[in-house]
C-alpha cells in the first residue's frame, strides 16, 4: 500500500511499532493463579442474569481448567474482553478455552509480523522528505485505532 508519510509521522510510526512490541511481548508473561481468578471473575459478573445456584461449581472449574492452560496475561484478558463484547449468555467453559486459543494466536501472529521487523525500523535513518513523498508503508498490521488522521 502506497501512503504519504509526512516527516513527523516517520518518528510516530517507528515509536508506535516499537512501543506495540513490547507491549506483546510483555503480554506474553504467563498469567498467575490469582490473575486468572480476577480476570474470570469479571467475566463472570458481567453476565447478571446468569444463575448462581451452581454458580460457585461452575466458576472453580473454570478456574480450574484455564489454570491448566497456563494462558498469558494479556491472552487471558484479550479473551474475556471478547466474550464479554460479543457473547449474549454467559459463556461455557469450552467457549472460554477457545477463545484463549484465538487470542494466543492472534498475539503470536502480530509477534511474527511486526516483531522481526522493528528492530530494523527503529534503526532505519528518516526519510529525507522535502515536501511530500509517497513512500512504500505496510499499514496492514495496525488497527485503525493506532492509526491518526492526517
Amino acid at each position: 500500500m502506497n501512503a504519504i508519510v509526512r516527516p513527523h509521522l516517520y518518528d510516530w510510526l517507528v515509536n508506535l511499532t516499537r512501543d506495540k512490541v513490547e507491549r506483546l511481548k510483555a503480554s506474553g508473561r504467563t498469567a498467575t493463579e490469582r490473575e486468572i481468578a480476577e480476570q474470570l471473575a469479571l467475566l463472570l459478573k458481567a453476565y447478571p442474569n446468569a444463575g448462581s445456584a451452581d454458580g460457585e461449581i461452575f466458576g472453580a472449574m473454570l478456574i480450574e481448567d484455564v489454570v491448566g492452560v497456563q494462558p498469558s496475561i494479556g491472552d487471558i484478558q484479550e479473551a474475556c474482553r471478547y466474550l464479554r463484547r460479543t457473547s449474549k449468555f454467559l459463556p461455557t467453559i469450552s467457549e472460554v478455552l477457545d477463545s484463549l486459543v484465538e487470542a494466543r494466536e492472534y498475539r503470536e501472529c502480530m509477534l511474527g509480523s511486526i516483531g522481526p521487523a522493528a528492530p530494523a525500523i527503529s534503526r532505519a535513518p528518516p526519510p529525507q522528505i522535502e515536501h511530500q513523498q509517497t513512500v512504500n508503508v505496510d499499514l496492514s498490521e495496525l488497527a485503525p485505532a493506532d492509526l491518526l488522521p492526517l
